[in-house]
């Protein structure tokens, strides 16, 4: 199971308010039901049904809003080498995306 972490400087509003982008480019949409204040789950969309169980989730948790230093975490269940499953592009495209809002 491909999982990559990081931490990044961001506040929340600002992914909230980067949600269409990330639909659009990312294909992630926001999962109301397990998202709440100071935490987001964010699933890939637009699988087929009998691939969900491979979808790239991407969870945000910020222990501290004051500093806005928010845990990411990228995992999927892909079953190949890490740096050619969707999770990895995922990743790599959410951190460029995060990037100017990161210190």
């Amino acid at each position: 199971m491909p999982q990559l972490v990081w931490t990044a400087k961001v506040h929340q509003a600002n992914i909230l308010r980067l949600r269409p982008l990330m639909a659009s480019s990312l294909d992630l949409e926001l999962q109301k039901r397990q998202s709440r204040d100071g935490y987001l789950l964010l699933r890939e969309a637009g699988l087929p049904r009998h691939c969900q169980a491979d979808a790239v989730v991407v969870a945000m948790h910020w222990k501290d809003s004051r500093s806005s230093l928010c845990h990411i975490c990228v995992s999927s269940e892909e079953a190949d080498h890490p740096e050619s499953t969707r999770c990895w592009e995922v990743a790599v495209r959410l951190r460029r995306l995060l990037r100017p809002t990161d210190s």
